[in-house]
Protein backbone atom coordinates (compact mmCIF):
# COMPACT_ATOMS: atom_id res chain seq x y z
CA UNK A 1 0.00 0.00 0.00
CA UNK A 2 2.96 2.39 0.71
CA UNK A 3 3.79 1.85 -2.84
CA UNK A 4 0.51 2.96 -4.27
CA UNK A 5 0.92 5.72 -1.42
CA UNK A 6 4.03 6.90 -3.42
CA UNK A 7 2.57 6.09 -6.70
CA UNK A 8 -0.45 8.79 -5.74
CA UNK A 9 1.74 11.44 -4.11
CA UNK A 10 4.08 11.07 -7.69
CA UNK A 11 0.71 11.97 -9.50
CA UNK A 12 -0.70 14.71 -7.20
CA UNK A 13 -2.76 13.15 -4.97
CA UNK A 14 -2.20 13.56 -0.75
CA UNK A 15 0.95 11.89 0.27
CA UNK A 16 -0.50 8.70 2.36
CA UNK A 17 -3.85 8.90 0.62
CA UNK A 18 -4.34 6.25 -1.92
CA UNK A 19 -7.03 6.16 -5.02
CA UNK A 20 -10.09 4.67 -3.24
CA UNK A 21 -9.63 2.20 -6.36
CA UNK A 22 -6.17 1.59 -5.47
CA UNK A 23 -7.01 1.12 -1.81
CA UNK A 24 -10.17 -1.40 -3.41
CA UNK A 25 -7.46 -3.17 -5.60
CA UNK A 26 -5.83 -4.23 -2.70
CA UNK A 27 -8.97 -5.41 -0.54
CA UNK A 28 -9.49 -7.50 -3.86
CA UNK A 29 -6.40 -8.94 -3.33
CA UNK A 30 -6.51 -9.74 -0.09
CA UNK A 31 -9.82 -11.70 -0.90
CA UNK A 32 -8.02 -13.86 -3.64
CA UNK A 33 -5.59 -14.58 -1.18
CA UNK A 34 -8.77 -15.95 0.52
CA UNK A 35 -9.48 -17.39 -2.19
CA UNK A 36 -6.38 -19.12 -2.23
CA UNK A 37 -6.28 -20.19 1.23
CA UNK A 38 -9.07 -21.98 0.79
CA UNK A 39 -8.41 -23.56 -2.58
CA UNK A 40 -4.97 -25.13 0.03
CA UNK A 41 -6.89 -25.65 2.59
CA UNK A 42 -9.81 -28.06 0.47
CA UNK A 43 -7.21 -29.55 -1.64
CA UNK A 44 -5.08 -30.76 2.08
CA UNK A 45 -8.63 -31.87 3.47
CA UNK A 46 -9.11 -33.70 0.42
CA UNK A 47 -5.79 -35.31 0.24
CA UNK A 48 -5.82 -36.02 4.31
CA UNK A 49 -9.39 -37.77 3.94
CA UNK A 50 -7.76 -39.63 1.07
CA UNK A 51 -5.25 -41.12 3.00
CA UNK A 52 -7.44 -41.67 6.65
CA UNK A 53 -10.59 -42.77 4.80
CA UNK A 54 -9.87 -44.40 1.80
CA UNK A 55 -12.36 -40.89 0.05
CA UNK A 56 -11.34 -37.73 -1.13
CA UNK A 57 -13.90 -34.87 -0.69
CA UNK A 58 -16.80 -34.88 -3.06
CA UNK A 59 -16.00 -32.81 -5.72
CA UNK A 60 -12.57 -31.11 -4.49
CA UNK A 61 -11.25 -30.32 -7.89
CA UNK A 62 -14.70 -28.53 -8.45
CA UNK A 63 -14.07 -25.98 -5.63
CA UNK A 64 -10.51 -25.52 -6.39
CA UNK A 65 -11.07 -25.01 -9.97
CA UNK A 66 -13.49 -21.81 -8.83
CA UNK A 67 -11.61 -20.46 -5.93
CA UNK A 68 -8.68 -20.59 -8.09
CA UNK A 69 -10.37 -18.52 -10.55
CA UNK A 70 -11.52 -16.44 -8.93
CA UNK A 71 -8.44 -15.75 -6.90
CA UNK A 72 -6.40 -14.83 -10.22
CA UNK A 73 -9.35 -12.32 -11.39
CA UNK A 74 -8.96 -10.81 -7.74
CA UNK A 75 -5.30 -9.89 -8.28
CA UNK A 76 -5.15 -8.25 -11.25
CA UNK A 77 -6.60 -5.09 -9.86
CA UNK A 78 -3.76 -5.00 -7.67
CA UNK A 79 -1.36 -6.37 -9.79
CA UNK A 80 -1.68 -3.28 -11.84
CA UNK A 81 -1.76 -1.11 -9.18
CA UNK A 82 1.72 -2.21 -8.28
CA UNK A 83 3.17 -2.39 -11.83
CA UNK A 84 3.69 -5.48 -11.81
CA UNK A 85 2.81 -6.87 -15.16
CA UNK A 86 4.51 -7.49 -18.09
CA UNK A 87 6.87 -4.46 -18.87
CA UNK A 88 9.46 -4.47 -21.81
CA UNK A 89 11.13 -1.63 -21.63
CA UNK A 90 14.54 -2.32 -23.10
CA UNK A 91 13.90 0.46 -25.61
CA UNK A 92 13.09 3.16 -23.83
CA UNK A 93 14.66 2.84 -20.15
CA UNK A 94 17.16 5.36 -20.99
CA UNK A 95 14.48 7.94 -21.66
CA UNK A 96 13.28 10.48 -19.24
CA UNK A 97 10.64 9.81 -16.92
CA UNK A 98 8.14 12.36 -18.04
CA UNK A 99 8.69 10.26 -22.18
CA UNK A 100 8.47 7.51 -20.39
CA UNK A 101 5.13 8.28 -17.96
CA UNK A 102 3.72 9.25 -21.00
CA UNK A 103 4.37 5.84 -22.92
CA UNK A 104 3.11 4.44 -19.63
CA UNK A 105 -0.04 6.59 -19.90
CA UNK A 106 -0.58 5.15 -23.34
CA UNK A 107 -0.38 1.60 -22.86
CA UNK A 108 -2.23 1.88 -20.02
CA UNK A 109 -5.19 2.84 -21.71
CA UNK A 110 -4.47 0.17 -24.96
CA UNK A 111 -4.08 -2.23 -21.94
CA UNK A 112 -7.45 -0.76 -20.08
CA UNK A 113 -9.11 -1.34 -24.04
CA UNK A 114 -7.97 -5.02 -23.85
CA UNK A 115 -9.11 -5.78 -20.61
CA UNK A 116 -12.50 -3.99 -21.05
CA UNK A 117 -12.98 -6.83 -24.02
CA UNK A 118 -11.98 -9.71 -21.50
CA UNK A 119 -14.50 -7.98 -19.08
CA UNK A 120 -17.17 -7.71 -21.76
CA UNK A 121 -16.93 -11.25 -22.71
CA UNK A 122 -16.66 -12.16 -19.18
CA UNK A 123 -19.60 -10.71 -18.29
CA UNK A 124 -21.75 -12.45 -21.37
CA UNK A 125 -20.45 -15.77 -20.08
CA UNK A 126 -21.79 -14.92 -16.62
CA UNK A 127 -24.93 -14.06 -17.90
CA UNK A 128 -24.64 -17.25 -20.14
CA UNK A 129 -24.17 -19.35 -17.28
CA UNK A 130 -27.18 -18.22 -16.07
CA UNK A 131 -29.35 -18.63 -18.65
CA UNK A 132 -28.07 -22.03 -19.38
CA UNK A 133 -28.40 -23.30 -15.46
CA UNK A 134 -25.12 -24.71 -15.47
CA UNK A 135 -23.55 -26.61 -12.54
CA UNK A 136 -20.51 -28.41 -11.63
CA UNK A 137 -20.72 -32.30 -11.91
CA UNK A 138 -20.69 -33.37 -8.43
CA UNK A 139 -21.62 -30.56 -6.38
CA UNK A 140 -23.88 -28.80 -8.53
CA UNK A 141 -22.89 -25.50 -7.92
CA UNK A 142 -24.41 -22.72 -10.03
CA UNK A 143 -21.15 -21.98 -12.57
CA UNK A 144 -22.21 -18.76 -12.97
CA UNK A 145 -20.98 -17.52 -9.32
CA UNK A 146 -17.57 -17.83 -9.73
CA UNK A 147 -17.75 -16.21 -13.60
CA UNK A 148 -19.86 -13.39 -11.97
CA UNK A 149 -17.38 -13.02 -9.01
CA UNK A 150 -14.13 -13.03 -11.67
CA UNK A 151 -16.52 -9.84 -13.83
CA UNK A 152 -16.95 -7.75 -10.81
CA UNK A 153 -12.74 -7.98 -10.38
CA UNK A 154 -12.59 -6.98 -14.36
CA UNK A 155 -14.24 -4.04 -14.24
CA UNK A 156 -11.95 -2.81 -11.39
CA UNK A 157 -9.12 -4.20 -13.70
CA UNK A 158 -10.49 -1.74 -16.05
CA UNK A 159 -11.27 0.94 -13.71
CA UNK A 160 -7.75 0.43 -12.23
CA UNK A 161 -6.04 0.70 -15.57
CA UNK A 162 -7.56 3.82 -16.60
CA UNK A 163 -6.72 5.38 -13.42
CA UNK A 164 -2.83 4.25 -13.40
CA UNK A 165 -3.26 5.66 -16.92
CA UNK A 166 -4.08 8.93 -15.64
CA UNK A 167 -1.79 9.07 -12.94
CA UNK A 168 1.19 8.42 -15.25
CA UNK A 169 0.05 11.05 -18.01
CA UNK A 170 -0.72 13.36 -15.09
CA UNK A 171 3.15 13.06 -13.87
CA UNK A 172 4.44 13.21 -17.50
CA UNK A 173 2.70 16.40 -18.41
CA UNK A 174 2.81 18.22 -15.14
CA UNK A 175 4.42 21.07 -14.78
CA UNK A 176 8.09 20.64 -14.08
CA UNK A 177 9.13 21.68 -10.33
CA UNK A 178 10.70 24.90 -9.95
CA UNK A 179 14.01 25.21 -8.15
CA UNK A 180 13.79 27.26 -5.21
Amino acid sequence: MADAAAEGAAAGHSPGKPPILYRLAEWFAAGGGLALVSALLVTVASVVSNDLFGKPILGDTEIVEMLMGIAVAAFMPWCQVKGSNVIVDFFTMRFPKRLNDAIDAFAYVVFAVIVAVLTWRMIDGTITQYERERVSMFLKIPQWWGYALASISAVLWVLVCLRTAWDRARSAFAAPARRA
